[in-house]
């Protein structure tokens, strides 16, 4: 069973979002004219009228008022009837050919499928009623033909040639095509003319060929009066992404990037795109992360129309191990948490550190927080005895080599300012600050390493990696541990970089 929908050219792209919504096999005819197979929705939506009358609702909710729609139980006969006949059209299974009896010839010509490609059919056209002897004497078997000699050779219309040469013969309707004898159509108009006979029967000339559709995930909603407030737009964002979603779990979709446009009434767009760590379709998530993203960026004017898209990806496939401890955060929540937090803190402080390739020590950047996927890895008892002696051995070696090696630097985010007692160049005493217990006589003290670089930028424009530093550090031993510490020599003021453990 086929259903098959026919519009004007203008509304193609919506005609074939209809049909996929409808069946994963679609089929672009020409513009304004798109079939389907929906064989298989009889479950769902129930008899051939009912499958109508759901395709012509869903083209009503997507704006497609004056549309055609038939069913029938070949592609060819319901994209027939949709060119010749309006409204919706059912077609009983086995009344195909009955159905187009009356159909005069010539509105064959008319259909894009005969023309460009119904004619030239991959599967064997195989002639019937004659029986005779083969060339090697037994019973002559049905086989393809081959072309007859004086089939018209134009590529550009072989089906108007073929429907005027009917015409001249007394042709008229579909009824008067099939009463002609297969043979002598073969003889005189070649494997064209059965094709054009298959069709008047109501037969396809060949299976249906499913068009790849450009997957456009896209709402748009239409306001009657302004928004200007938040909490009425949340509502307006639940409508839109709810049906979005819905597709999106059809197809097996999830959200890379979501995409808002927002048309203002003083004519200009007010646009945001939210990159997701984990692809996503659940419409309260969505909405929440829109709404957050509002509240940092909220729009100007007020909005005239909501227009929601997503960039997908293919759905998430999810299995935790079962020995895994500490199973890890919901996508869902995890997106929802960073996003809070990103509307309290502000962008570019929130996410996972990264240290840039720069000659500054404190260099480093802020990228996307995204959990490592912990996978576990069974051994055999043999190996695994095998693995345990070898990190035995190499925490042996470890905890050797840590004795030559500096130890780290816990470093502070921000340098605190401290004070410093210098005599003849040496720090003495260290006071922290009234904030920060420790300080006091410096035990020890190696240094200073000077250090400087970024001068070539303008000290007052440059920000993080880029600004300019220039100092001398210090490793000052105290009463309660072990410090690094700095003096900027633009300034003369000295910092407390951070602790050495």
């Amino acid at each position: 069973m086929y259903l098959a929908l026919g519009s004007s050219a203008s509304v193609h792209e919506a005609l074939c979002r209809v049909a996929a919504d409808m069946s994963p096999r679609v089929e672009a005819l020409a513009p304004g004219l798109v079939t389907a197979d929906v064989s298989g929705l009889r479950r769902m939506f129930g008899e051939a009228h009912a499958i109508a009358r759901a395709a012509e609702c869903l083209a009503a909710d997507r704006g497609l008022s004056a549309i055609n729609v038939a069913v029938a139980g070949t592609w060819m006969v319901a994209a027939l009837l949709v060119r010749t006949r309006r409204g919706l059209t059912v077609v009983s299974p086995g009344e195909e050919a009955s159905c187009l009896a009356d159909l005069p010839v010539a509105q064959l010509a008319d259909m894009p499928a005969i023309q460009k490609q119904g004619l030239d059919s991959p599967e064997p056209i195989r002639a019937k009623g004659r029986r005779g002897r083969g060339p090697a004497g037994g019973a002559h078997r049905h086989y393809r033909m081959a072309p007859s000699p004086n089939l018209h050779e134009d590529a550009d219309m072989p089906c108007a040639e073929i429907v005027a040469t009917l015409q001249r013969w007394g042709i008229r309707t579909c009824a008067d095509l099939t009463r002609l004898p297969a043979d002598a159509l073969h003889a005189r108009l070649g494997l064209d003319g059965l094709a054009l006979q298959m069709v008047a029967r109501g037969e396809d000339p060949r299976p249906l060929m499913a068009t790849r559709l450009p997957e456009i995930f896209e709402e748009t909603c239409e306001l009657e009066w302004p928004v200007e407030e938040i909490e009425p737009l949340s509502f307006v964002l639940a409508r839109v992404l709810e049906p979005l979603c819905q597709r999106l779990e059809r197809r097996d979709r999830g959200v890379a990037v979501l995409r808002l446009r927002l048309k203002l009434v003083t004519r200009t767009w007010h646009e945001r795109a939210i990159e997701l760590p984990a692809p996503l379709r659940d419409p309260r998530t969505l909405r929440t992360l829109l709404l957050l993203d509002l509240e940092a960026h909220p729009p100007d004017a007020g909005i005239d129309r909501v227009t929601v898209a997503a960039d997908v990806v293919l759905g998430r496939i999810v299995q935790y191990t079962l020995l895994g401890s500490h199973p890890l955060p919901a996508p869902e929540r995890l997106t929802t948490l960073i996003a809070r937090l990103k509307a309290l803190a502000g962008e570019g402080r929130v996410g996972a550190p990264r240290l840039l390739d720069a000659h500054r020590p404190d260099a480093f950047t802020m990228t996307g927080f995204e959990p490592p996927v912990e996978q576990a890895v069974t051994l055999p008892k043999a190996r695994l005895q095998l693995c345990r002696k070898e990190s035995a051995s190499l925490a042996d070696k470890t905890a050797e080599d840590s004795c030559s090696t500096s130890p780290p630097l816990r470093r502070l985010r921000r340098p605190w300012p401290i004070r410093v007692r210098v005599v003849e160049g040496r720090p003495v005493s260290v006071q922290l600050g009234t904030s920060t217990p420790g300080g006091g006589l410096v035990r020890k003290a190696a240094g200073p390493w000077r250090t400087s670089g970024a001068w070539w930028n303008d000290a007052s424009r440059g920000t993080g990696s880029t600004r300019a530093w220039d100092r001398d550090e210090w490793d000052v031993a105290l009463a309660d541990g072990v410090y690094r510490i700095f003096q900027d020599r633009s300034t003369g003021g000295w910092f407390l970089e951070g602790e050495l453990d």
